[in-house]
């Protein structure tokens, strides 16, 4: 829902809970609750216009809905116990009723300025969302098993030290052991084929003088 959308639908309905609200002033004021059950329907209306434009959010109001049309229907009741009661002194009823209204007004209010920081602030509760309809349970036995590390990534890990990349000192240990084997390996292995080119051209020499004395 657009953010004017949404703010003229919690307007319009924070105005509605406010009028049961204060029921006792106005009910003195103008001699009645047919004022104030006026007001409350055409700003039920306007607000329940507003939400159902939107096709995609109009669910996101359920709760709030409740709410207001649980409000109007006490209002209803009290109009016809005050209104349409000519003498109170034998009946406490419609001052019992405007009491409930009211009451109810303010529990009202609190739950919708906790809705409305609530899709302000995109929190997700489970209970508000099972209120709504949107919760789904997930099915039992459907957890995600991991998955199982080879024997390539168990070694590297049992190399680790402390949570970091460096390996164990037995590791590097084994690498210079390595690294100087074939290093001496190599130079062994020039100096052999030095020693025996050096040996060969000694041989040859001495064939060589050999022959000339022949």
């Amino acid at each position: 829902m657009k953010i004017n959308r949404f703010n003229k639908a919690y307007l319009f309905i924070a105005i509605v809970f406010s009028i049961s609200l204060v029921l006792s002033n106005i009910m003195s004021f103008f001699g009645g609750v047919g004022f104030a059950l006026l007001a409350s329907i055409i700003l039920s209306g306007l607000a329940l216009i507003t939400v159902l434009n939107d096709e995609d959010n109009k669910k996101r109001f359920t709760d709030i809905l409740v709410l207001v049309g649980i409000n109007i229907v006490l209002m209803f009741i009290l109009f016809f116990a005050y209104d349409f009661t000519i003498d109170y002194s034998f009946s406490k009823f419609p001052y019992v009723m405007r009491n409930i209204c009211s009451v109810f007004a303010l529990i009202s209010i609190v739950y919708l300025v906790f809705r409305y920081i609530y899709e302000y602030k995109g929190w997700n509760f489970a209970v508000i969302e099972f209120l709504l309809g949107n919760y789904v349970k997930k099915p039992r036995g459907t957890r995600v098993k991991k998955a199982k590390k080879s024997k390539e990534e168990i070694k590297k890990n049992r190399e680790l030290e402390n949570g970091t990349l460096e390996p164990k000192p037995s590791s590097v240990e084994r690498e210079s052991v390595d690294e100087y084997n074939d290093n001496t390996v190599g130079s062994l292995e020039e100096t052999t084929f030095e020693q025996n080119v050096e040996n060969s051209t000694e041989n040859d020499q001495d064939y060589d003088q050999d022959i000339i004395r022949f």
